[in-house]
């Protein structure tokens, strides 16, 4: 397994982990975890993988995040200022989720392949994908924006300066959505 921690957490110490487990975390055994409480307030990171191969996460000012991914290779997570975030993938491959200046995102992805998803200034996302392959969502500067999508292939989804906007696709193959400048 190839992995890449970096950590710069505000109120604390600058972090790394490179090559290798949590001070604590048995080499022998499948799970790697590591726990960050810097400041009387409790930030903490929690980060869980399982069966993994050239993994790469990038946290950086963050608080409050949790990320569990199992069965996975080739899956690169960066997020950037961010809070309450939330991230579940489970058997997927080649998985690219950049966050940018985010608050309260939750994703969990499910059976996948080829996903990207990029979000930039957003607030309260949540998105759910299960079952799907070649799938890319892109977000910039939206509030409020919930995508459900189920057993889908090749979907692309593009919103930008949205509010308020709810995506539900099931069942679907080759969809391609694009919304701009919208509320509602």
């Amino acid at each position: 397994m190839i992995f890449r921690l970096l950590l710069d957490l505000r109120g604390g110490h600058a972090g790394s982990l490179e090559g290798g487990l949590a001070p604590g975390v048995s080499k022998d055994g499948p799970r790697a975890r590591i726990f960050h409480a810097l400041t009387p307030e409790e930030i903490f990171i929690e980060i869980v993988i399982e069966n993994q191969s050239n993994v790469e996460i990038v946290i950086e000012n963050q608080s409050n995040v949790e990320i569990v991914i199992e069965n996975q290779s080739n899956v690169e997570i960066v997020i950037e200022n961010q809070s309450n975030v939330e991230i579940v993938i489970e058997n997927q491959s080649n998985v690219e989720i950049v966050i940018e200046n985010q608050s309260n995102v939750e994703i969990v992805i499910e059976n996948q392949s080829n996903v990207e998803i990029v979000i930039e200034n957003q607030s309260n996302v949540e998105i759910v994908i299960e079952n799907q392959s070649n799938v890319e969502i892109v977000i910039e500067n939206q509030s409020n924006v919930e995508i459900v999508i189920e057993n889908q292939s090749n979907v692309e989804i593009v919103i930008e300066n949205q509010s308020n906007v709810e995506i539900v696709i099931e069942n679907q193959s080759n969809v391609e959505i694009v919304i701009q400048n919208q509320s509602n």
